[in-house]
């Protein structure tokens, strides 16, 4: 994935493997490159495949907003060709760039994990453990532990032993709930509030302008 600066365009005569007929504008040197840099590593120029209208393939705007081209790729190994469900532009993000936010849509069948025991385990809320800096609990606990291992016999396995640990630190000390903090300050949303609404008027602008 990347800016290339490299126009592809949309005749893909002897160039099947590579990319398809849904490319924007004329070949450019750098396009040209670009094949050559494919056709080493056998790769496919994802956004040449899929059919969509120009404006969601533009992928760069010039500041006058008069120049749109198709210069940044995502590119993917024809062996995982078929992966690939989509490649477009998101024009209703904000990423402060005369760039649009390109995105590549994949279908990956994942391996399911067979170890049942860890899944679990990790899907459980977190032990409360702030709760140890009370000296006279956590005394309370380390005796607890000692006599509840006491008791198991001497060949007692690893799951059970965590199973122990787990349950007593559960009824004495308790879990914590995970706090979700918001990543994007009111403020912030605020100016891409504002940018989304003067980027939207200017695209208004260019349309108009190039209708008349």
């Amino acid at each position: 994935m990347g800016d290339f600066n490299a126009k592809i365009g949309t005749n893909n005569n002897g160039l099947e493997t590579i990319m398809g007929r849904h490319g924007v504008g004329t070949r450019s040197n750098n396009g040209d490159r670009l094949i050559d840099l494919c056709q080493t590593f056998q790769l496919v120029i994802g956004g040449t495949v899929f059919p969509h209208k120009e404006i969601h393939k533009y992928t760069w705007t010039s500041p006058n907003g008069h120049t749109r081209n198709q210069i940044d790729h995502i590119c993917i190994s024809r062996k995982w060709r078929r992966s690939l469900m989509d490649v477009r532009i998101r024009r209703s993000a904000s990423i402060d760039s005369d760039h649009e936010l390109i995105i590549g849509e994949l279908l990956i069948k994942l391996r399911r994990n067979s170890n049942t025991v860890n899944r679990t385990t990790r899907r459980q809320p977190p032990i409360n453990v702030q709760r140890l800096s009370d000296s006279n609990l956590s005394t309370r606990m380390a005796t607890t532990l000692r006599e509840q291992m006491t008791a198991q016999p001497l060949n007692h396995s690893w799951e059970q032993t965590c199973s122990i640990l787990r349950s007593t630190a559960e009824e004495m000390l308790g879990t914590r709930k995970r706090r979700r903090t918001d990543w994007i300050s009111a403020l912030t949303w605020e100016l891409i509030s504002k940018r989304n609404s003067l980027k939207s008027r200017a695209d208004h602008d260019c349309r108009a302008r190039d209708e008349h």
